[in-house]
């Protein structure tokens, strides 16, 4: 006969092998060779279900005939992540998304001890992460991201944060000794990881505009000439700022490149160089020297072209189009 147990779990859809375990008309359930048929005998039923189901990807979103939670979804997720066993096709990229996916609904629900919903592994870089969040409010504050370069600081502080559960997982599986956030944020803020270009950037803005006054006979001009309190434009000239037709018809090439550390006067300088500090630094301890020096000077290249196209009469100088490209990198 068919039995079934809803409560115990126990279902026999299949009756060839059932009389074989049938002793006095009772079923030996704790016999081990009936277990193990039993076992099959559920594998064989998922089986034909999942064949019968229409086919979608493990990540795809579930058919609205199959009765799946949102909570349900996340459990297979997290499992596949932590087990390392994702389908053919799903590249690294793919898979940062699904776990960055995972770290904003756990940030929303608040909630991160839920062992039935988690792996044990994600489980544990969750509490890792949720750890590094709470020593970060405890040392910098509550306080809400302001403007652009206040939420890039946030989400570079989330992706830190990240990094050091990662990290700390890494250890953990290899039993390596474990690095403190304390200590984690202290070697990102030391040695290579140090903001080298962006110094000089400093050093060689500032070295230019002391030559630059003394080129001049440490005289400013007027403001009526000059407002930026700065030298005049021959002498900006000479230190080689944009002129479109020294670049075209002299054959100046330079002069792309020389307007990026080159300022007016004092108060264009003391501007782009705030800017450049605050913005400059964040995202090149974020991203790395390179990084940081090409979304610097191609911008800046490229601003100086379009000024020379189309302001082909005026001279400019400035850090502007290289500082403006560091905030287009933050805003995307």
């Amino acid at each position: 006969p068919n039995l079934s147990e809803s409560d115990g779990g126990l279902v026999i859809g299949n009756t060839e092998y059932v009389s074989q375990y049938i002793k006095d008309d009772e079923i030996d359930i704790n016999d081990p060779e009936f277990l193990e048929a039993q076992r099959r005998e559920m594998d064989q039923i998922q089986k034909s279900k999942l064949e019968s189901a229409p086919h979608m990807d493990e990540f795809s979103e579930i058919a609205p005939t199959t009765p799946t939670t949102e909570d349900e979804d996340n459990e297979k997720l997290a499992q596949a992540i932590a087990a390392q066993e994702l389908p053919p096709g799903v590249s690294a990229v793919e898979q940062q998304e699904i776990m960055m996916r995972l770290l904003t609904q756990q940030l929303r629900k608040g909630d991160w001890s839920s062992e039935d919903e988690l792996s044990p592994a994600l489980g544990q870089r969750l509490r890792d992460f949720e750890f590094a969040q709470r020593k970060r409010r405890e040392k910098y504050g509550n306080e809400r991201p302001w403007g652009i370069l206040g939420l890039y600081d946030h989400l570079a502080g989330i992706r830190l944060d990240v990094e050091w559960a990662e990290d700390a997982a890494f250890r953990r599986a290899n039993k390596e000794p474990y690095l403190s956030w304390k200590d984690f944020q202290t070697t990102r803020d030391n040695g290579w990881n140090r903001p080298f270009f962006t110094y000089f950037l400093l050093a060689a803005c500032t070295a230019v505009l002391v030559v630059s006054f003394w080129l001049n006979g440490w005289e400013v001009e007027p403001l009526s000439v000059n407002p930026m309190i700065g030298p005049s434009a021959e002498t900006l000239l000479k230190m080689g700022a944009k002129q479109t037709s020294l670049i075209v018809n002299q054959g100046e090439w330079y002069r792309l490149f020389s307007p990026m550390v080159l300022h007016a006067g004092l108060i264009h300088y003391l501007l782009n160089m705030m800017a450049l500090w605050f913005i400059g630094k964040a995202v090149e301890q974020c991203h790395g020297f390179a990084a940081a020096a090409i979304l610097f000077i191609i911008p800046a290249v490229g601003g100086t072209i379009l000024s020379a196209l189309f302001l082909p009469e005026y001279i400019s100088v400035g850090a502007s189009g290289g500082i403006f490209g560091l905030i287009g990198a933050c805003v995307a």
